[in-house]
């Protein structure tokens, strides 16, 4: 019998130890504070113990900052048991559980371990404490039958895997990526789901299948999960093995590929079509007739002709804008992907690492003493586009940070209200309400008070800074009271007009109390 033969037969054989490992981990949720937990600290110090049992002596623990829980970190636990050659085999499990939800679909306890015959039900025990189990499991029957492997073994518990990663296994590559060498193999046992709309924890995993971040390649085995909506941004290859006679349906598949994403590395898509499906894509009456490049080459050679097309001559290829660097009140430089946030030292040296909305609140109450210095603020302020602005310097996107909480009809007002000082938001639309409840366009002219009615739903749909700039006017919209300087004299001129619009303006935020 081979030692792998002698191995796996011996692994087959700890099923109390399976139970044992599965029924302590269960006890220990390790729920994310985006899921109302506290984080995986127990389960992490739970296994570093069980490792140092087994006789593993190379541990190592990364903890990737947030004070969000109560130990301030997110602990990710790399184990590493030498072979007879330096390449390794990893093998990636996560700490992290989804929540139980709601319990009353639970027979049982969903953090204690039920055993029915080979099954065992508990909230974790596959997503992923298995993975964690099998490396386990490894080590022990290593260290038991004193077997040096050929390839060296490592084991990464990490946190952060069902919300982001970014404090786990991304944290681990941007600080740590020296662990891992140009030959090594990793295993990720978390790698087949159903993600039909009928399987809840398949649909739990569709944010794998369509974040623009995920670092591991998904594939979907149903080309029309994409007719449904799912904002697969990154997707590459699209493959048609099913006929499809919907124009609509097929419009919709091979939607999601044609957006690119040169930023993330999304500059190409690919239509393998096994079908003949494509014979949809000739729809003249929407897309116009066929244009192609009769200069173009296969293989990425240049056009003729000097790379212009028709008639030689093309354009200069367009030069990238220098980015300008953000620096913090500190002088660190700040660069930002994704939602994760990295500060560095004038040496270049990385100090730490945040979540963006955790910078977000840190840079607001640096700038802002108090909730009623910013009210004061703001209501002061002339622009509140300068206030925007001002985010931007530091790399604080207000609009695209407002989609990603779901809070895009939110104002910036209470947003920032919100983000750093807890204040419950109204949404534009509420605030625009309440202006309508109030008797504010009474003493206008019917025509003026058209005009700021329009104003009014312009700042609902579109935010405070549309209604501040008097080019507004100059839209469709106001195109019934004449060109903007005809619409100004409906107010007595264009000082009264900004008079009436700083008016409105305190109308809107009329509600907000300081202090």
């Amino acid at each position: 019998m081979t030692r792998f033969s002698r191995l796996i037969e011996s692994i087959g054989q700890q099923r109390d130890k399976v139970i044992e490992y599965q029924t302590r981990m269960t006890e220990l949720p390790a729920l994310g504070p985006e899921n109302g937990g506290t984080g995986e600290m127990p389960k992490a110090l739970y296994l570093e113990g069980l490792l140092r049992e087994l006789g593993v002596t190379d541990i190592l623990r990364i903890d990737a900052p947030d004070p969000r829980v109560p130990d301030g970190v997110r602990p990710n636990v790399v184990a590493r048991i030498p072979g007879a050659s330096p390449r390794r085999l990893w093998i990636l499990g996560h700490m992290d559980v989804v929540p139980p939800g709601e319990l009353s679909y639970w027979k049982t306890d969903p953090w204690k371990v039920v055993v029915d015959g080979d099954k065992i039900r508990g909230r974790g025990v596959e997503d992923n404490q298995q993975a964690i189990v099998c490396g386990l499991l490894i080590a022990q029957e290593l260290k038991a039958q004193g077997i040096t492997p050929d390839l060296s073994l490592g084991l990464i518990f990490v946190s952060d895997e069902e919300t982001s990663s970014r404090y786990g296994i991304h944290y681990i590559l941007k600080t740590h990526a020296d662990l891992f060498g140009p030959d090594d193999f990793v295993v990720v046992p978390d790698y087949c789901v159903r993600i039909t709309g009928s399987d809840v924890y398949g649909k739990s995993k569709l944010d794998y299948f369509i974040s623009v971040s995920s670092p591991y390649p998904v594939i979907a085995t149903t080309s029309e999960l994409l007719s449904t909506g799912a904002d697969c941004k990154m997707t590459k290859l699209i493959v048609l093995d099913k006929t499809v006679e919907s124009m609509t349906t097929f419009k919709q598949i091979i939607g999601r590929g044609t957006r690119i994403r040169e930023k993330e590395g999304k500059t190409h898509f690919v239509v393998m079509d096994f079908r003949n499906v494509t014979r949809l894509f000739s729809d003249p009456d929407w897309d116009g007739p066929v244009e192609q490049d009769e200069g173009f080459q296969h293989g990425g050679s240049k056009p003729k002709g000097g790379g212009g097309g028709q008639g030689g001559g093309g354009k200069e290829p367009p030069v990238d804008p220098v980015e300008t660097p953000i620096v913090d009140k500190d002088g660190c430089r700040v660069k930002i992907i994704n939602k994760t946030v990295s500060v560095y030292d004038a040496n270049g040296k990385l100090l730490r690492q945040e979540d963006i909305i955790d910078y977000t609140r840190t840079n607001i109450k640096g700038e802002y003493a108090s909730l009623s210095d910013f009210i004061r603020k703001w209501k002061a302020s002339d622009k509140k586009k300068t206030i925007e602005e001002s985010f931007m310097t530091m790399g604080i996107d207000l609009k695209a940070l407002k989609v990603d909480q779901g809070m895009k009809d939110v104002d910036d007002f209470d947003f920032i209200c919100y983000v750093a000082y807890g204040k419950k938001p109204l949404t534009r639309k509420e605030r625009a309400k309440n202006v309508k409840k109030k008797d504010f366009f009474s003493k206008y002219s019917a025509d003026a008070q058209a005009v700021l009615d329009i104003l009014l739903d312009k700042y609902m749909n579109q935010g405070i800074t549309e209604v501040e700039d008097i080019k507004v006017l100059s839209l469709a919209d106001f195109a019934n009271y004449g060109k903007p300087a005809k619409i100004v004299k409906l107010f007595g001129g264009k000082a009264q007009y900004e008079a009436a619009v700083r008016e409105l303006e305190a109308s809107i935020y009329e509600e907000v109390e300081v202090g």
